[in-house]
């Protein structure tokens, strides 16, 4: 089984624009990369401000080259730019599913 990485962000409103074109250009990288499987974006209801990428690989190896990946680390760079607050990542491996 694989693994999935839940990436956190807090994006404030009014900047919803200026982040959504550079976190789909990450989801687009990530879906040229080896080991890529999924990709889903979740937004907390209770605060809209706070908003969840879950990202499924094949394995931690094809986690740890994407998250060598020069281009994504520029466009990473960008977003916590723009919101002046850095990204919170969790990796998690899969101990079981259904269907």
């Amino acid at each position: 089984m694989g693994i999935i990485i839940v990436t956190r962000r807090r994006i404030p409103k009014g900047k919803e624009k200026d982040v959504a074109g550079l976190i789909e250009k990450l989801r687009a990288l990530a879906e040229t990369q080896a080991g890529y499987i999924s990709d889903e974006t979740w937004k907390n209801y209770e605060n809209q401000e706070e908003h969840m990428f879950i990202r499924e690989w094949e394995s931690l190896d094809n986690w740890h080259a994407w998250m060598s990946n020069k281009d994504r680390i520029e466009i990473q760079a960008k977003i916590e730019e723009r919101l002046n607050a850095k990204t919170d990542y969790s990796t998690y491996q899969i101990v079981q599913r259904s269907k």
